[in-house]
């Protein structure tokens, strides 16, 4: 049987090649417009819902039907049809059509409204005095029928530690059919939760700050994309019914509303701004909020800056572009506090790698959620676009988009103290005891590396100058009082290499006298030949009295062999690591523990409710299954290859990592445009296997945003499904993806395609020692007994 997504793939394809009538049954489709003048190309952009302007190419991408083709080609630009994009966006469509009963079909990574909200109310009960979950507001459905969604509101803070305390307030997901940020902003909050107690970073951000998230700022409108539909607004069906009803939410703030040709007056436009600023109810609950909880800073001109010492930060994170903006998005003219602005936005695109740039610079904007937070409080305030496609399937988020963006949220939440000072100042990275576990009265060094060069320094129209990058002119540790609190003491540190004369900087500080018993944190903070100081990172230091260690000693072999293996070994937060011959030892507090012990190439070992007594000396020997390869392909010519490979995929010579042979997807020096070709794996069978790990060297020299190298899976002959994505990383990688969905299927199939578009060509995606393994009961059944009393993982790293 053809499934329905084939199905309506081959249906595209035929229609795109056919008459505009029949284009005209498509609801959805990606289109690039090519266009000359750009004036043009910014004032058409903020007609639709979704676009990407490239002025580099001269080219804008949306997302349309065919009416919005003709309102293109009546503008004068050159249209056709992204056929790659437009078919995986109705596969995406076509997934979500599939919901399930628990989360949303083929994005099994995103989580539905409802399961949004249980688990920030499990967390809640879980962590009473970390975590408040309240209600702010309502829907349109909910205020008019009863029959839609409250706007619920988490705060994450230490309600046993006094304030005043800074303040970030996050807001995802306002438009519908986004899915990435919703869950990337719960995944912040619960890794923060997770790190409360055992990562001082984590630890004190919850003490001594608020992080305020509304997950789902559009529950009606996401309820609608969850089935399938192309939704973008909330569901007001006061001004338009049908698939156009509803108010962009993110063109219904009070500030500068509807004055600037940011939006659209017609009420079932994708940009339809309602009838009055802040009409919606959704958007009058963040309105209602944000005033609430930050002091206005900034004077009523639009040439009032707010103080350089002003708090709180506003983040509003959508997908997708990569991009990074601030404000303004309705005028060119700069910020009052646009340079400020301007260097935290280049922070944060370090971290991410996207696009830094003041709003306006994607297209114009009017009655926008940060210009409102920065115009009418003085807020610093910024919108991230997450990720690269419509559907961001999730091999590709976790891979590419999950990690980075987490690390630029929580250098969000250090600096939201100060966001206009200390993004200026250089960060603090790898703080670190000698050793994280000490008896009392040992002495102790901290380490920690300074690091004034942390920015995004990619240049745009409206991204202002480059940032400027400081020699690092000291560093301090405070020792369980931070540097804002009363009382704090700053103990210089020193450089590793005898001078701060660097933007880079290794530094020390040995605490001779020792410490008491008990768990101690170390504040270390930097500060550059500017005179700013950046945010401080931190470390705990724990202490304990001899008479409370345990020592733990052993060895890790593998099973059957017994051959020595290089391991980690982990006992809750503590690690340690068997050195060539197996052998390790560990001093440890007494307590409860749970083991896990994992080396490269072999299945982890879980050990649960392990009870280490005081003064005890405990010796263990973990035995490792390893894991057994279903597929391998060394990139050799001197070796048969098992894929299927579609020309012009070739093996080149000199290219591979370490100068052997490599897989590319061209014969010259770069690749063709228009290619859309594959390798391709016959059908594996994983019957009886588990947590099956494919692993690769990858180099993805192409155009950033534009060319894709993609991993795709295949269930019993069915729609392949993406599970990775790269671009524009010219550099070897080597990549591992867990792949779960492939565990006990019986025909499975993988390929490695690679997609260019029209114009700008680069070396290419090159592929080596690629290699897919598994654990489970048939890959031990392979090599012996299961050793008694133990649990493999069931998903390794």
């Amino acid at each position: 049987m053809i499934s329905a997504t084939f199905a309506r793939s081959a249906l595209f394809l035929g229609l795109i090649s056919g008459a505009s009538a029949a284009l005209a049954d498509q609801p959805s489709l990606v289109v690039r417009a090519e266009f000359s003048d750009l004036a043009t190309a910014r004032r058409l952009a903020a007609e639709f819902g979704h676009a990407r302007l490239d002025v580099g190419k001269g080219v804008l991408q949306v997302e349309t039907d065919a009416k919005g083709m003709q309102r293109l080609r009546q503008a004068g630009l050159k249209v056709s049809v992204d056929r790659g994009e437009t078919a995986r966006l109705l596969q995406g469509i076509d997934l979500l059509a599939k919901l399930g009963d628990k989360s949303i079909s083929g994005f099994s990574c995103y989580r539905t409204v409802e399961e949004t909200f249980d688990s920030v109310a499990t967390l809640a009960a879980q962590h009473p005095t970390l975590l408040q979950v309240s209600d702010i507001g309502e829907t349109w459905r909910e205020s008019t029928s009863g029959n839609g969604y409250p706007i619920k509101l988490i705060k994450l803070s230490n309600s046993a530690v006094a304030g005043p305390k800074p303040k970030l307030m996050l807001v995802t997901s306002i438009h519908a059919r986004e899915y990435t940020p919703a869950e990337l902003g719960t995944r912040f909050i619960e890794r923060l939760l997770a790190g409360y107690g055992q990562d001082a970073d984590a630890t004190w951000l919850i003490d001594h700050h608020e992080i305020h998230a509304v997950l789902q700022a559009n529950p009606d409108g996401r309820k609608n994309a969850e089935l399938g539909q192309m939704w973008r607004k909330n569901v007001n069906t006061t001004q338009c019914s049908g698939s156009g009803a509803g108010v962009d939410l993110n063109r219904n703030f009070p500030f500068e509303w509807g004055m600037h040709n940011g939006s659209s007056p017609s009420a079932c436009a994708e940009t339809y701004r309602g009838p009055t600023p802040g009409s919606e109810p959704e958007t009058q609950a963040i309105v209602d909020h944000v005033r609430a909880e930050f002091a206005d800073q900034r004077g009523d001109s639009p040439t009032d800056a707010a103080p350089d010492d002003a708090s709180g930060l506003f983040l509003d994170i959508h997908s997708y572009s990569e991009l990074v903006l601030w404000p303004w998005g309705y005028t060119d003219t700069v910020a009052p506090n646009g340079p400020a602005l301007a260097t935290l936005g280049r922070r944060f695109a370090w971290f991410n790698g996207y696009t830094p740039e003041q709003s306006v610079g994607l297209y114009p904007t009017d009655g926008t959620t940060d210009d409102f937070a920065y115009g009418e409080l003085g807020l610093a305030s910024y919108t991230f676009e997450l990720g690269t496609a419509f559907f961001e399937a999730c091999g590709s988020f976790e891979q590419n988009t999950l990690e980075p963006n987490l690390a630029a949220l929580l250098y969000a939440a250090k600096i939201s103290r100060a966001p206009y000072q200390l993004p200026a100042g250089p960060d603090v990275l790898n703080v670190a005891a000698g050793q994280d576990l000490l008896l009392a009265d040992q002495a102790v060094s901290v380490s920690a590396s300074i690091d004034d060069s942390r920015f995004n320094q990619q240049l745009t129209s409206h991204s202002g100058p480059v940032a400027s990058v400081h020699t690092i002119t000291g560093a301090d540790l405070y020792l369980g009082t931070a540097p804002w609190q009363d009382g704090a003491v700053a103990l210089p540190m020193s450089a590793g290499d005898g001078s701060f004369d660097s933007a880079q900087e290794q530094v020390q500080l040995t605490l001779a006298d020792g410490l008491p018993a008990g768990k101690h944190i170390a504040y270390v903070q930097g500060r550059d030949a500017s005179g700013a100081v950046g945010p401080v990172s931190a470390t705990f230091i724990e202490v304990i009295d001899p008479s409370e260690a345990v020592t733990l000693q052993g060895s890790v072999r593998q099973i059957g062999s017994g051959t020595p293996l290089q391991a980690t070994i982990r006992a809750n937060q503590f690690e340690t690591s068997s050195s060539t011959d197996g052998s390790f030892q560990r001093v440890l507090p007494a307590g409860e523990y749970e083991l896990q012990v994992r080396a490269t190439g072999h299945e982890a070992l879980l050990l649960s409710g392990q009870q280490f007594n005081a003064g005890s000396l405990i010796s263990r020997t973990f035995e490792l299954y390893r894991l057994c390869p279903l597929f391998e392909d060394a990139a050799d010519s001197a070796v048969a290859t098992e894929f299927s490979v579609q020309a012009p995929w070739t093996l080149r010579t000199g290219m591979g990592n370490g100068g052997g042979e490599a897989w590319l997807p061209t014969t010259g020096s770069s690749y063709q445009n228009s290619l859309n070709v594959s390798l391709t794996s016959a059908s594996i069978d994983f019957s009886g296997y588990e947590s099956p790990l494919l692993s690769f060297d990858s180099r993805c020299d192409t155009e950033a945003g534009y060319d894709f190298g993609q991993v795709e899976i295949s269930l019993s002959g069915g729609a392949w499904s993406e599970v990775y994505r790269c671009d524009g990383d010219p550099q070897w990688r080597r990549i591992e993806l867990p792949l779960p969905q492939l565990a006990g299927q019986a025909d499975a199939r993988l390929r490695f395609r690679f997609s260019s578009d029209t114009s700008v060509t680069r070396q290419g995606w090159a592929l080596d020692n690629i290699r897919l393994e598994t654990a489970g009961p048939a890959c031990r059944a392979q090599q012996g007994t299961t050793p008694p009393n133990e649990v493999f993982i069931n998903g390794f790293e």
